[in-house]
């Protein structure tokens, strides 16, 4: 329990307790490979995000200093559309991080993020993106093109051109990104939103605008 495992075997549906449920035929299992993950960061804002699932998802172990992250971490409450600001002396009320979700970091001083993270994720990634703003992470360690993505409602799988104002308007088809170097805010999106990128790369947070709860799935 708690345990993340790479399982081998086939999946399917079966009847629970009156209701269909995924269920997972399993042939064998073993401990899920790891690696080490790191990244340098400048003194100012940042907007980050992990490109793979921490082993331990301590904010204070990932970051290797609860000084520095101690009113300086911020992650954003998507039901509240708040931040939410890490504090050292009641760090449960901020949480463990997450590959899903982006954070800002006021960094008072250069440092970097080395952390132990599950290396084996080679499918895709669900994210869940209820209606609103939402700071999404990039799980992944190279750069995924935005509209390889994908969104569900649970009743279907859409393109994010398919899913956005261009069609069911589920999401807003563009959003943002955080540039530490210049310190502001940039956008990207779709071919068509002629924004300043198309890709989202690792490491980065970026600022979605849902209209309904819905899942993202990144390539």
């Amino acid at each position: 329990v708690g345990q993340y495992v790479e399982v081998t075997g086939v999946m399917g549906v079966r009847q629970v307790n009156g209701r269909n449920a995924r269920h997972l035929w399993t042939t064998s299992y073993g401990p899920a490979a790891t690696a080490t993950y790191t990244k340098s960061y400048p003194r100012r804002w940042n907007l980050l995000s992990l490109p793979a699932q921490p082993k331990d998802a301590n904010p204070a172990v990932i970051f290797g200093n609860e000084d520095m992250i101690d009113g300086r971490l911020m992650a954003w409450n998507a039901p509240t559309q708040s931040l939410r600001v890490y504090d050292m002396w009641s760090p449960d009320t901020f949480g463990a991080l997450t590959s899903s979700s982006g954070y800002w970091l006021n960094a008072a001083a250069a440092g970097s993020i080395s952390y132990t993270g599950y290396s084996s994720f080679a499918e895709d990634r669900w994210i869940s993106a209820p209606r609103g703003w939402k700071i999404i992470g990039h799980p992944s360690t190279t750069a995924t093109n935005w509209a390889d993505w994908k969104a569900t409602d649970g009743t279907a799988m859409k393109s994010i051109e398919q899913a956005s104002q261009y069609g069911a308007n589920w999401l807003q088809s563009y959003g943002y990104w955080w540039n530490s170097t210049t310190q502001g805010l940039l956008d990207f999106g779709l071919e068509d939103d002629f924004t300043a990128t198309e890709q989202l790369q690792p490491w980065y947070g970026y600022w979605v605008k849902t209209n309904k709860h819905i899942g993202l799935v990144s390539p």
